[in-house]
């Protein structure tokens, strides 16, 4: 079904987006990413958890969004 579809196509794109952020990104950037985005803690909260300035957190943050989408472009231009 159409649904059945979606969700396989939802699923592999989840799974890609795993494997950018296992294999392309620091430790750091992953702690900060899952503190972020899965555990919603906000970017105060995270500077204070790994004893680092805000401004540290937010590039943190920032370059892993941008390495996550990059890669993710690219991997999506060579299946074309």
């Amino acid at each position: 079904t159409d649904e059945d579809e979606r969700h396989t196509e939802i699923e592999e794109q989840y799974n890609e987006v795993k494997q950018i952020i296992e294999s392309r990104l620091t430790p750091q950037q992953k702690r900060i990413l899952e503190l972020k985005e899965i555990q919603g803690y906000s970017i105060g909260e995270i500077a204070g958890m790994l004893s680092a300035n805000e401004g540290a957190v937010r590039m943190n943050l920032s370059r892993a969004r941008k390495k996550i989408r990059e890669c993710y472009r690219k991997e999506a231009n060579n299946e074309q």
